[in-house]
């Protein structure tokens, strides 16, 4: 029986006169709405149950009514979600086209092209939807590109180039014999001329004096005048001439020659003395800024230091066994750069003889070395087309600068309106111009006495800690870079420094057998030492303080209660190694990697083992999660970087791009990109919305300790 019919049937056995129908209309009445499915008097009806009679009495207009409004319906919602797939899409486009834009912008530099780089990352400037998607990558590059100023180019191979002493003018020679001459101000106007019959293998210039000098492989030197086609004066000698150089008055020439002698002339190539130097090829030659002394190299890589008194032996430099291709002298007199086949770039103190720097860069020879302005750095040319910038206290590439495509013979520096200039010239026949200025998106710290193994920055982004061999942790305000303390207490290198999340506590692992505890409350002081029975390669330290764990060669974890100082837990994580160890965000969870290609997540309060991720049959070197916990970036022996979700232990990515073991991986902090370092000598950045890398940076041949973000 329906609610209605009751309800009626209810109403008329009421004992209660006022609560029964007063008359038989009434029950009429609501018999006959009941029968037409209209509301009866006896029951108020709820405005839905009227519309549902309503569609009852009315069940044409109502079906089709409710065809409509379901075909509506189901036309927004498939509007709806075709417009947010369209959305992703064009994101996902615009994320593509941002990173191919930036690999192509490195491209450019690389090939020496600025002005496509500029066009290319300014294609990138504008914000998606206010979305802005640029990243260091995209900083550093502009930053870059404004280095390279203009390329000038030749139609044959330059071998030799030569400056005014303000850059105003420019001399090169070439493979052929021929020489040229151009105005910075104008360098499309050339003075071509041929000068030798066979290679141009040095130049000088005298802008002052209207004045180029010349020598060649066949046996030739000549004087000629800026504009001049043909030689003001020529001489032949009986060997060859590697190179000359023009003393900084302008009033001496000093020629190496192939027989190992060097022969000393004046402006007017009238001869003063000719003395032997080497007992095989003189390559280089080179005045001090004083004129006091002439060094020279030889192939035999012997060094030698002349007074340009008497032209007497004023000194030997004993450093090398391959041909010195290229000897400078500082600015102030005192130091003598030299650089070889080897490899090696050396500094030397002329007064004793003694090597004040020496770094191997492994980048195969160099042709040219210069001093920078500064006397702090110096320049070397690269036989990939490269010019370095390295800091002389330890080798570090300050800058590099791309250009061309082939080995850079020559380069040299000087100053315009107290900005620094670097002119290149190279075997692909262009000459290149570069502002030497120090990057903005690029500091340097050298504090440091030896290896930095480790860095780290506090979770808020203010604080910078490193550590190395040398057995001290360096805190500096990571925006300014000042140095706000030195952390002493380990008597052996710290391998690893990390921060607890709240940024309050530093936990620290050192060679000495020792995990340290610095607390910030006490002006970052050691407030806890734990005894480890073994080297530990990597510690950390829990959310506040609470627990400082750290992993060991042997494959053990190790946790600690930082107040009692008690080893609480103690497992088998690895066979054998226990590479690396990483804490969740919330402390709760502990990932680790080691030897046995595994990825392991253990529950830090019971040592229970929650996940095993089968990531390589290689030893896997680093483990990091995201800031979000929700990623997993593990460092492969074999090159690869693979991202995990560190939620149901699916692979999401493999990263390839590294020709050798990756040890060290950092997220940015919001978890767009990824940067790894490797021993393959660079650090590269990788775009986690496409998995694609986006820029790669050289360490200068050096492999990376440690990355952070």
């Amino acid at each position: 029986m329906s609610s209605d019919l009751e309800t009626i049937c209810l109403k008329c056995l009421e004992k209660q006169p006022g609560r029964r129908y007063a008359t038989a209309d009434e029950v009429a009445a609501d018999l006959a709405s009941y029968v037409a499915y209209r509301p009866i008097k006896a029951r108020p009806v709820s405005r839905m149950e009227q519309a549902w009679r309503w569609c009852r009495r009315n069940a044409v207009l109502s079906s089709v009514t409710a065809v409509l409004f379901l075909g509506l319906a189901i036309g927004l919602l498939s509007m709806t979600l075709a417009w947010q797939r369209a959305r992703a899409n064009a994101r996902a486009m615009r994320l593509q086209t941002y990173v191919s834009d930036v690999v192509m912008a490195q491209r450019a530099m690389q090939n020496s092209n600025s002005r496509a780089a500029e066009v290319l990352l300014l294609r990138q400037a504008e914000k998606f939807e206010n979305e802005d998607l640029r990243g260091f990558e995209w900083h550093y590059l502009w930053d870059l590109s404004h280095h390279f100023e203009k390329r000038i180019e030749f139609e044959e191979t330059v071998y030799y180039m030569a400056t005014a002493e303000n850059g105003s003018h420019i001399a090169v020679s070439g493979r052929t014999g021929w020489i040229d001459v151009r105005s910075m101000a104008d360098p499309t106007q050339s003075t071509r001329r041929q000068a030798h019959q066979d290679c141009a293998s040095g130049i000088a210039i005298d802008v002052q004096n209207d004045r180029v000098f010349s020598c060649g492989w066949d046996k030739t030197i000549c004087l000629w005048t800026l504009a001049g086609k043909q030689a003001i004066k020529r001489i032949t000698l009986d060997t060859a001439i590697d190179s000359i150089d023009l003393s900084r008055d302008n009033k001496l020439l000093a020629a190496a020659l192939a027989d190992g002698s060097v022969l000393i002339l004046t402006d007017e190539l009238e001869q003063v003395t000719r003395f032997p130097a080497h007992s095989r090829s003189t390559l280089r030659v080179n005045f001090s800024y004083d004129g006091k002394r002439l060094a020279s190299s030889s192939s035999n890589g012997t060094i030698r230091i002349w007074s340009t008194q008497d032209w007497q032996l004023a000194g030997e430099l004993d450093g090398y066994t391959t041909p010195v291709q290229t000897i400078a002298w500082s600015r102030d007199n005192a130091r003598l750069l030299s650089a070889g086949n080897d490899s090696r770039i050396i500094v030397w103190d002329v007064a004793n003889g003694q090597k004040l720097h020496e770094h191997d860069r492994k980048k195969g020879w160099s042709l040219s070395a210069e001093f920078a302005l500064d006397s702090e750095s110096v320049l070397v040319s690269n036989s990939n087309g490269t010019i370095d910038q390295l800091l002389l206290s330890n080798g570090a590439v300050l800058n590099e600068f791309a250009g061309h495509s082939m080995e850079v013979a020559t380069l040299c520096v000087f100053d315009v309106a107290g900005e620094s200039k670097i002119l290149s010239c190279s075997r692909d026949g262009s000459v290149c111009v570069f502002t030497l200025s120090r990057s903005e998106n690029v500091r340097l710290f050298n504090e440091h006495t030896s290896n930095v193994k480790t860095v780290a920055f506090s979770p808020d982004g203010k604080l910078l800690a490193s550590s190395g061999y040398d057995a001290k942790i360096l805190l500096r305000d990571a925006s300014s870079g000042q140095l706000l303390h030195e952390l002493t207490g380990h008597t052996d290198g710290i391998l690893n420094v990390n921060f607890s999340s709240d940024g309050n506590f530093l936990s620290s692992a050192g060679l000495d057998g020792t995990v340290r505890v610095w607390s910030r409350a006490d002006g970052w002081q050691c407030i806890r030492i734990l005894p480890t029975a073994e080297h530990l390669s990597c510690v950390e330290i829990t959310q506040h303080g609470e627990f400082a764990i750290g992993g060991a060669k042997s494959g053990t974890i190790r946790v600690w209660d930082v107040r009692s100082g008690q080893l609480v837990r103690e497992w088998q994580a690895h066979h054998p190694d226990a590479f690396s160890i990483d804490l969740s965000p919330d402390s709760k969870q502990l990932a680790s990697v080691g030897f046995d290609g595994h990825v392991r997540i253990w529950d830090l309060a019971t040592a229970a083992e929650l996940a095993t991720f089968n990531a390589s049959f290689n030893p896997l070197f680093g483990v990091r999660y995201s800031p979000s916990g929700k990623l997993l970036a593990v460092s492969c022996g074999d090159g690869r970087v693979q991202i995990w979700n560190a939620v149901d232990g699916v692979r999401l990515a493999n990263l390839v791009g590294h020709s050798a073991a990756v040890n060290v991986a950092a997220f940015s902090p919001d978890e767009s990109t990824l940067v790894t370092g490797s021993w393959d000598g660079t650090i590269k950045f990788w775009d986690l919305r496409t998995y694609y890398e986006k820029l790669s940076l050289p360490t200068g041949g050096r492999q990376s300790n440690a990355v952070d973000y």
